[in-house]
Protein backbone atom coordinates (compact mmCIF):
# COMPACT_ATOMS: atom_id res chain seq x y z
CA UNK A 1 0.00 0.00 0.00
CA UNK A 2 1.20 3.30 -0.71
CA UNK A 3 1.41 5.62 2.34
CA UNK A 4 -0.56 8.41 0.01
CA UNK A 5 0.67 11.08 2.65
CA UNK A 6 -2.29 11.38 4.86
CA UNK A 7 -1.18 8.81 7.90
CA UNK A 8 2.07 8.35 9.34
CA UNK A 9 3.76 5.10 8.43
CA UNK A 10 4.62 4.50 12.05
CA UNK A 11 0.94 5.55 13.03
CA UNK A 12 -0.61 3.02 11.14
CA UNK A 13 1.68 0.05 12.15
CA UNK A 14 4.16 0.03 8.86
CA UNK A 15 6.17 -0.93 12.02
CA UNK A 16 3.77 -3.18 13.93
CA UNK A 17 3.96 -0.30 16.77
CA UNK A 18 0.63 -0.78 17.29
CA UNK A 19 0.32 3.27 17.27
CA UNK A 20 -3.26 4.88 16.24
CA UNK A 21 -3.82 6.59 12.26
CA UNK A 22 -3.07 10.56 12.44
CA UNK A 23 -4.00 12.73 9.74
CA UNK A 24 -0.90 13.58 7.12
CA UNK A 25 -2.26 17.24 6.97
CA UNK A 26 -1.35 17.83 10.72
CA UNK A 27 1.81 16.73 9.43
CA UNK A 28 2.87 17.94 6.43
CA UNK A 29 0.57 20.72 5.76
CA UNK A 30 -1.14 19.66 2.61
CA UNK A 31 -3.66 20.93 0.50
CA UNK A 32 -6.12 20.60 -2.15
CA UNK A 33 -4.60 20.25 -5.77
CA UNK A 34 -3.88 23.44 -7.40
CA UNK A 35 -5.26 23.05 -11.04
CA UNK A 36 -3.52 25.20 -14.09
CA UNK A 37 -4.21 28.83 -14.89
CA UNK A 38 -3.33 31.70 -15.91
CA UNK A 39 -1.26 32.71 -19.04
CA UNK A 40 2.18 30.35 -18.64
CA UNK A 41 3.93 28.60 -22.00
CA UNK A 42 3.83 24.76 -22.64
CA UNK A 43 6.03 22.63 -24.46
CA UNK A 44 8.91 22.54 -21.51
CA UNK A 45 9.89 18.93 -20.14
CA UNK A 46 7.87 16.99 -23.36
CA UNK A 47 4.18 16.87 -23.52
CA UNK A 48 1.08 14.10 -24.23
CA UNK A 49 -2.18 15.59 -25.83
CA UNK A 50 -5.78 14.88 -26.19
CA UNK A 51 -7.98 16.33 -28.72
CA UNK A 52 -11.64 17.15 -27.57
CA UNK A 53 -13.74 17.71 -30.92
CA UNK A 54 -14.04 16.94 -34.57
CA UNK A 55 -13.82 20.26 -35.91
CA UNK A 56 -15.79 23.14 -37.04
CA UNK A 57 -19.15 23.84 -38.55
CA UNK A 58 -19.35 22.85 -42.44
CA UNK A 59 -15.96 20.86 -42.46
CA UNK A 60 -14.42 23.93 -41.70
CA UNK A 61 -11.53 23.74 -39.92
CA UNK A 62 -12.22 24.39 -35.68
CA UNK A 63 -8.76 26.52 -35.64
CA UNK A 64 -5.84 27.43 -37.30
CA UNK A 65 -3.99 28.38 -33.99
CA UNK A 66 -4.07 27.46 -30.40
CA UNK A 67 -5.30 30.65 -29.63
CA UNK A 68 -8.01 29.78 -31.72
CA UNK A 69 -9.25 27.60 -28.75
CA UNK A 70 -11.10 28.47 -25.84
CA UNK A 71 -9.58 27.65 -21.85
CA UNK A 72 -6.65 29.14 -20.66
CA UNK A 73 -2.80 27.58 -20.59
CA UNK A 74 -0.89 27.15 -17.81
CA UNK A 75 2.89 25.38 -16.87
CA UNK A 76 0.44 21.78 -16.55
CA UNK A 77 -1.76 22.37 -19.62
CA UNK A 78 -2.27 24.49 -22.20
CA UNK A 79 -4.44 24.83 -25.60
CA UNK A 80 -3.51 22.99 -28.97
CA UNK A 81 -4.31 22.92 -32.61
CA UNK A 82 -3.88 19.93 -34.10
CA UNK A 83 -5.00 19.68 -37.92
CA UNK A 84 -7.75 22.00 -37.28
CA UNK A 85 -8.82 20.38 -34.02
CA UNK A 86 -9.08 22.22 -30.72
CA UNK A 87 -7.74 19.97 -27.43
CA UNK A 88 -5.19 20.03 -24.90
CA UNK A 89 -1.52 19.11 -24.10
CA UNK A 90 0.11 18.74 -20.94
CA UNK A 91 3.33 18.89 -19.37
CA UNK A 92 5.30 15.50 -18.95
CA UNK A 93 5.14 14.53 -15.21
CA UNK A 94 7.23 16.04 -12.90
CA UNK A 95 7.12 19.61 -15.31
CA UNK A 96 8.12 22.40 -12.51
CA UNK A 97 4.81 24.42 -11.63
CA UNK A 98 5.74 25.89 -8.62
CA UNK A 99 4.48 29.66 -10.08
CA UNK A 100 0.99 28.28 -9.93
CA UNK A 101 1.79 27.76 -6.27
CA UNK A 102 2.25 23.83 -7.09
CA UNK A 103 5.18 21.86 -7.24
CA UNK A 104 4.99 19.50 -10.27
CA UNK A 105 3.12 18.79 -12.98
CA UNK A 106 1.31 15.27 -12.95
CA UNK A 107 1.59 14.33 -16.90
CA UNK A 108 -2.59 15.16 -16.54
CA UNK A 109 -2.56 18.87 -16.62
CA UNK A 110 -2.85 19.02 -12.97
CA UNK A 111 -0.13 21.02 -10.77
CA UNK A 112 0.19 18.90 -7.94
CA UNK A 113 1.07 20.65 -4.13
CA UNK A 114 3.47 19.33 -2.30
CA UNK A 115 3.42 15.86 -0.93
CA UNK A 116 1.21 15.10 -3.33
CA UNK A 117 1.84 11.35 -5.43
CA UNK A 118 2.68 10.77 -9.14
CA UNK A 119 1.42 7.75 -9.85
CA UNK A 120 4.26 5.48 -11.39
CA UNK A 121 3.87 3.55 -14.43
CA UNK A 122 5.31 0.20 -13.04
CA UNK A 123 5.58 -3.03 -15.56
CA UNK A 124 7.90 -5.99 -14.66
CA UNK A 125 9.18 -6.49 -11.77
CA UNK A 126 13.11 -5.08 -11.70
CA UNK A 127 15.61 -7.95 -10.26
CA UNK A 128 16.78 -5.40 -7.77
CA UNK A 129 13.51 -5.53 -6.12
CA UNK A 130 14.20 -8.40 -3.68
CA UNK A 131 11.44 -8.49 -2.18
CA UNK A 132 9.28 -8.86 -5.28
CA UNK A 133 6.95 -5.70 -6.64
CA UNK A 134 3.26 -4.66 -4.40
CA UNK A 135 1.42 -3.32 -7.48
CA UNK A 136 4.02 0.00 -8.63
CA UNK A 137 6.06 -0.67 -5.44
CA UNK A 138 9.55 -2.10 -5.86
CA UNK A 139 10.55 -4.01 -2.16
CA UNK A 140 13.74 -4.05 -1.34
CA UNK A 141 13.32 -6.74 1.82
CA UNK A 142 16.29 -7.37 4.32
CA UNK A 143 15.95 -9.27 7.09
CA UNK A 144 18.75 -11.45 8.51
CA UNK A 145 21.48 -10.56 10.70
CA UNK A 146 23.60 -8.33 8.56
CA UNK A 147 22.36 -9.54 5.52
CA UNK A 148 22.62 -6.38 3.54
CA UNK A 149 25.30 -4.56 5.45
CA UNK A 150 27.06 -1.54 3.72
CA UNK A 151 24.74 -2.54 0.03
CA UNK A 152 23.90 0.49 -1.96
CA UNK A 153 20.66 0.77 -4.24
CA UNK A 154 19.55 2.90 -6.85
CA UNK A 155 16.00 2.39 -6.87
CA UNK A 156 14.30 1.42 -10.39
CA UNK A 157 12.82 4.15 -12.83
CA UNK A 158 8.62 3.56 -13.11
CA UNK A 159 8.02 2.08 -9.31
CA UNK A 160 7.69 3.78 -6.02
CA UNK A 161 10.44 2.22 -3.43
CA UNK A 162 10.29 1.04 -0.21
CA UNK A 163 13.52 -0.90 1.74
CA UNK A 164 12.43 -3.35 4.87
CA UNK A 165 15.54 -3.65 6.90
CA UNK A 166 13.80 -6.03 9.80
CA UNK A 167 17.47 -7.65 11.04
CA UNK A 168 19.83 -7.04 13.67
CA UNK A 169 22.79 -4.63 11.49
CA UNK A 170 20.32 -5.99 8.39
CA UNK A 171 21.01 -2.03 6.60
CA UNK A 172 24.37 -0.90 8.51
CA UNK A 173 26.12 1.46 6.72
CA UNK A 174 23.78 0.94 3.41
CA UNK A 175 22.61 3.29 0.74
CA UNK A 176 19.98 3.82 -1.34
CA UNK A 177 19.18 6.41 -4.01
CA UNK A 178 15.17 7.13 -4.16
CA UNK A 179 13.49 7.18 -7.70
CA UNK A 180 13.64 10.76 -9.40
CA UNK A 181 9.65 11.24 -9.44
CA UNK A 182 8.13 8.58 -6.95
CA UNK A 183 7.94 7.73 -3.24
CA UNK A 184 10.55 6.68 -1.50
CA UNK A 185 10.50 4.98 1.97
CA UNK A 186 13.09 3.64 4.28
CA UNK A 187 11.93 0.93 7.45
CA UNK A 188 13.77 0.13 10.24
CA UNK A 189 12.52 -2.40 12.92
CA UNK A 190 15.82 -4.31 14.69
CA UNK A 191 18.94 -3.10 16.89
CA UNK A 192 20.92 -1.03 14.31
CA UNK A 193 19.06 -2.36 11.73
CA UNK A 194 20.13 1.05 9.65
CA UNK A 195 22.77 2.19 11.55
CA UNK A 196 24.93 4.68 9.59
CA UNK A 197 22.37 4.01 6.47
CA UNK A 198 22.13 6.92 3.65
CA UNK A 199 18.99 7.77 2.53
CA UNK A 200 19.00 9.99 -1.20
CA UNK A 201 15.92 11.58 -1.90
CA UNK A 202 15.01 12.67 -5.17
CA UNK A 203 11.61 14.79 -6.07
CA UNK A 204 8.92 12.14 -5.11
CA UNK A 205 7.89 12.29 -1.13
CA UNK A 206 10.63 10.29 1.20
CA UNK A 207 10.63 8.91 4.59
CA UNK A 208 12.26 7.28 7.17
CA UNK A 209 10.84 5.65 9.82
CA UNK A 210 12.61 3.84 13.09
CA UNK A 211 11.24 1.66 15.39
CA UNK A 212 11.53 1.23 18.97
CA UNK A 213 15.09 -0.62 19.06
CA UNK A 214 18.52 0.24 20.41
CA UNK A 215 20.65 1.75 17.33
CA UNK A 216 17.51 1.16 14.91
CA UNK A 217 18.90 4.63 13.28
CA UNK A 218 21.88 5.84 14.86
CA UNK A 219 24.16 7.80 13.17
CA UNK A 220 21.46 7.78 9.90
CA UNK A 221 21.83 10.50 7.24
CA UNK A 222 18.35 11.55 4.73
CA UNK A 223 19.65 13.85 2.39
CA UNK A 224 15.96 15.62 1.13
CA UNK A 225 14.90 16.54 -2.20
CA UNK A 226 12.64 18.92 -3.92
CA UNK A 227 9.54 17.34 -2.24
CA UNK A 228 8.45 16.49 1.50
CA UNK A 229 10.42 14.71 3.20
CA UNK A 230 10.44 13.20 6.62
CA UNK A 231 12.04 11.06 9.57
CA UNK A 232 9.72 9.27 12.06
CA UNK A 233 11.54 7.84 15.34
CA UNK A 234 9.68 5.86 18.59
CA UNK A 235 11.94 5.70 21.40
CA UNK A 236 15.66 5.76 20.78
CA UNK A 237 17.38 8.63 21.45
CA UNK A 238 19.86 8.17 18.70
CA UNK A 239 17.91 10.28 15.65
CA UNK A 240 19.17 10.43 12.32
CA UNK A 241 20.44 13.56 11.12
CA UNK A 242 18.09 15.34 8.58
CA UNK A 243 19.30 17.70 5.41
CA UNK A 244 16.67 19.73 4.24
CA UNK A 245 18.12 21.55 1.50
CA UNK A 246 15.43 22.42 -0.97
CA UNK A 247 12.52 20.17 0.49
CA UNK A 248 9.39 21.76 0.62
CA UNK A 249 8.41 20.20 3.77
CA UNK A 250 11.11 18.81 6.05
CA UNK A 251 9.89 16.92 9.85
CA UNK A 252 13.04 15.32 11.24
CA UNK A 253 12.27 13.40 13.93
Amino acid sequence: MRLAWLVTPLACGALGLGLSCTDGDQLFGGGSSSTTSGGGSGGEGGTTSSTTSGGGAGGQPECLEPEDCSGQDGACAWRSCDEGTCGMAYAAPGTDCTSEDGLHCDGEGECLPCADLIEPPGGDCPSVCSGGCEGTICVIRCQGYAQCEDETWVCPPGFDCRLECTGMDSCLGASLVCPELYECQVECDDTSACEALQLMCANGPCVLTCGDHPGVCADAIVVCGENACAAYCEGDPEVPEMECLDACICNPC
